[in-house]
């Protein structure tokens, strides 16, 4: 990275978040607050000394690893030992920054995963006696959550039966629950924090899906480790969405690397199947990740629809994928479930308790900006500031597509967090070059942007209040 784009880079992102610090611009919170519309809170805390050093210290782990990751990622083995670190060391940065916030981390973890008004999944859970019989009632059940479960009456089963797994499993280990602080603080904690830690996994994806594209291996695998450090995933905690970011950045990677020029049909219709059930499995989850998977797939694709066997080859994984989500969301039937019954009365709640109620041109423009500080200012700049590919412009268009249809008016910047993979690589990933052998993220690049990243993630973290 050149000193002049550097500095460039560096002078916008100090800009926005010295505002955000000083509240001197409140729209970039949002236009309002809820109801109708939506806005992040401004809550300054202080930064004391002994709380900032664990985050500064693994963010700085975190910028070491993206900067530095060159000559040993020649190696497979090392590849996969530099995103298992990011893994690790990413998930603890996340705890580490909810540190800040004056209750510390294990309390604040704990309140936002038991709360009802958070994300109410675990409140939910604790009040189901038989598993079985919850996930054949589901769809009667749903009305009954929106007064005090919101988040549940809008999605799927499967995160309150995550977390009924979670309280069960604590049950049966009294020991170890009582070491944590009881039976409920066990699961509450544990359940959240491997929510975290699947979403940080999402580096590796993120890499396989640069290398697919072209990128060299270490560039890859700065790609995937700077996926640590973007905002979206790193404040958002704990939240579904980052655990999603997993199979959507998966599909999207085996996407890739199905259509790859030259690949052939070796492992061509386990990649599609692979697709179709993380589709369906992240739609027992959430109604909106096949949307998101959608969209990350075609961005995938785009370089592969050049030519007509590539667009054959599209045609033929999209059917067999679609096949087989469709199976998966329909499987629980057998259990007694009504996937479609339960679909529309979550979409309807959706509908009336916060799309129909918020400005349409509005959104238009706050979407795309609260979309920019969560990946990351520097990041969105950066990649604003590249060659255009194929691939680059289907997964940006995708995302103005997205925002036009109006489906979502409000916390971008959360909801879009599974897609954060795909538009990370879409925005700092380029194929060697003459004058740039490793093409980018280089090693100056991944510092540069790494290092903003991480002082993004602080100051947000210490000005606004966030999931």
């Amino acid at each position: 990275m050149t000193r002049p784009r550097a500095a460039l880079l560096a002078a916008v992102t100090l800009l926005v978040l010295v505002a955000a610090r000083r509240d001197t611009w409140p729209w970039l919170r949002g236009p309002a607050p809820y109801p109708p519309e939506w806005q992040w809170g401004y809550a300054p805390k202080p930064a004391p000394s002994g709380r900032l050093a664990p985050a500064a210290g693994l963010a700085g782990a975190l910028v070491g690893l993206a900067a530095l990751a060159g000559r040993a990622a020649s190696r497979r083995g090392a590849r996969a030992g530099l995103l298992a670190a990011g893994t690790v060391v990413g998930c603890g940065f996340q705890l580490a920054l909810l540190g800040l916030e004056p209750a510390g981390a294990a309390a604040e973890l704990e309140r936002r995963t038991t709360s009802g008004s958070f994300t109410s999944y675990f409140k939910v859970a604790a009040g189901v006696e038989d598993a079985g019989d919850f996930l054949a009632r589901h769809d009667e059940l749903l009305p009954r959550f929106r007064h005090g479960a919101l988040h549940a009456a809008t999605h799927p089963p499967g995160p309150i039966l995550y977390y009924i797994g979670w309280q069960r499993l604590a049950a049966r280990l009294p020991r170890l629950a009582a070491a944590l602080g009881g039976e409920t603080r066990a699961a509450a904690l544990a359940g959240a924090t491997l929510l975290g830690l699947l979403g940080a996994a999402a580096c590796f994806p993120a890499a396989a899906l640069a290398r697919a594209l072209g990128a060299h291996p270490a560039a890859a695998v700065r790609a995937g480790i700077m996926w640590t450090l973007v905002p979206g995933l790193c404040l958002m905690v704990p939240e579904l969405d980052q655990a999603l970011a997993l199979p959507v950045a998966s599909a999207s990677a085996l996407i890739a690397v199905a259509l790859a020029p030259g690949r052939g049909d070796r492992g061509f219709g386990a990649r599609t199947a692979g697709v179709g059930l993380l589709a369906g499995v992240a739609l027992f989850f959430s109604y909106g990740a096949p949307l998101l998977i959608a969209l990350g797939a075609v961005a995938a694709a785009a370089p592969a629809l050049r030519t007509p066997e590539g667009r054959r080859r599209a045609a033929l994984l999209g059917a067999i994928a679609l096949a087989v989500a469709l199976v998966c969301f329909m499987a629980p039937a057998l259990l007694g479930h009504h996937p479609l019954a339960s679909a529309r009365a979550a979409l309807a709640i959706h509908r009336e308790q916060f799309t129909a109620h918020r400005s349409y041109p509005l959104w238009l423009v706050f979407d795309l900006l609260d979309l920019a500080l969560f990946l990351g200012v520097p990041v969105v700049l950066f990649g604003l500031l590249l060659p255009r590919t194929s691939f680059r412009l289907a997964a940006g268009g995708g995302v103005l597509l997205l925002v036009a249809s109006g489906l979502i008016r409000g916390e971008m910047g959360r909801i879009l967090v599974p897609l954060m993979p795909v538009l990370l690589v879409a925005s700092v990933v380029s194929p060697p070059r003459a004058d740039a052998p490793e093409g980018e993220p280089s090693p100056s690049t991944a510092l540069v942007l790494a290092t903003l990243l991480a002082v993004t993630d602080i100051v947000l973290r210490l000005s606004w209040e966030l999931p």
